[in-house]
């Protein structure tokens, strides 16, 4: 098993790493396309964590800015003229207060100012003018005042109003600054999600990889153990038929030694050699219908015979020429 590709510290073989995508086992292929869509998931969430700076930075900069009710109520009294027209209602009312206290003094001042004695009925006439005069003077102030009250209350009311809406929209400036934090967050949020689905699944390959790799190995260990099982079997027949056959040889050895042991047979080197026993006498020799008398020379031979032992090897095997009886009968006795 060939181990060219390497994971961290782990040796993957190429039958696990390399293999066809059709086969399961194309595991860099998927590792290679996976990381793809990591390093994606990565990148985009990246983006969204560098826009939540930037919201951050809004929403701290709008929280910093706002401007409290006070201020707010104190431009808008201004932008409503509430001062001056509490000014305006505070002179009309010195005013009024001025024309009738004046007007309480009238008796007594009319004395003073006089250089002459009156009588009460010049003394009533010249109050009355004085009173027709202050009282016309009074209500003109009055009158004068309650207007300026009226807009003085406007000013304040339209300050309140416009003081309230400015809070309102400084207030909404905020929460749609925390509101757009909180959207920038939730969707880095989303995204460093798929980033951890996606290492999980690239997790999910390697622990695919290594499992499969370790499923090989186990197969070829098995396939190795069932092979070395049968070898082994195979080793062990062949010893024992060799241990039987070397037990036949030898108790066929045994036999053998047995037999030409004390019967006169000697072993050449390569052979046991029987005995030399001498030739039986030939009464008659039957050779291919030939049959021979040696004793008394009676034969009946055909032109071209063939004579031999009689499985002693008193003869040696040769073919002749016979011409007649006498001369086969010569050699037969002459080979002996």
């Amino acid at each position: 098993m060939a181990y060219n590709a390497y994971f961290g510290s782990k040796p993957v073989s190429d039958w696990t790493a390399n293999g066809p995508a059709e086969s399961g086992h194309n595991f860099i292929d998927q590792i290679n396309e996976q990381g793809q869509k990591v390093s994606g998931a990565e990148d985009r969430y990246g983006q969204a964590y560098g826009n939540i700076s930037g919201a951050q930075n809004t929403y701290d900069q709008a929280y910093q800015n706002q401007q409290g009710y006070g201020d707010l109520y104190g431009q808008a009294k201004g932008t409503e003229g509430v001062d001056d027209a509490q000014a305006q209602y505070q002179k009309s009312l010195a005013s009024a207060n001025a024309t009738q206290a004046a007007m309480n003094n009238l008796p007594s001042s009319i004395n003073a100012r006089s250089n002459v004695v009156l009588n009460q009925a010049q003394r009533n006439a010249a109050l009355g003018n004085q009173m027709t005069k202050y009282q016309n003077t009074l209500d003109y102030w009055t009158r004068q005042n309650q207007s300026d009250l009226g807009a003085y209350q406007t000013a304040l009311s339209s300050a309140q109003d416009l003081a309230k809406t400015s809070m309102g929209q400084e207030q909404a400036r905020v929460s749609q600054a925390m509101t757009n934090l909180q959207t920038q967050m939730d969707q880095a949020n989303a995204l460093y999600e798929q980033v951890l689905q996606e290492r999980a699944i690239m997790r999910q390959i390697y622990g695919d990889m290594y499992e499969d790799e370790y499923r090989h190995m186990q197969q070829e260990i098995e396939a190795w153990a069932a092979n070395l099982q049968a070898e082994t079997q195979r080793y062990a027949e062949d010893q024992a038929t060799a241990r039987n056959n070397a037990k036949i040889a030898a108790d066929n050895a045994a036999a053998d030694i047995s037999k030409y042991l004390g019967s006169g047979y000697t072993w050449d080197g390569n052979q046991w050699v029987a005995p030399y026993q001498a030739p039986e006498p030939l009464n008659q020799i039957d050779t291919n219908g030939v049959l021979i008398t040696p004793q008394t020379g009676a034969v009946t031979v055909d032109p071209i015979v063939r004579y031999g032992d009689n499985g002693q090897n008193a003869y040696t095997r040769q073919e002749y020429y016979i011409p007649n009886a006498n001369q086969l009968a010569q050699l037969m006795y002459g080979a002996q």
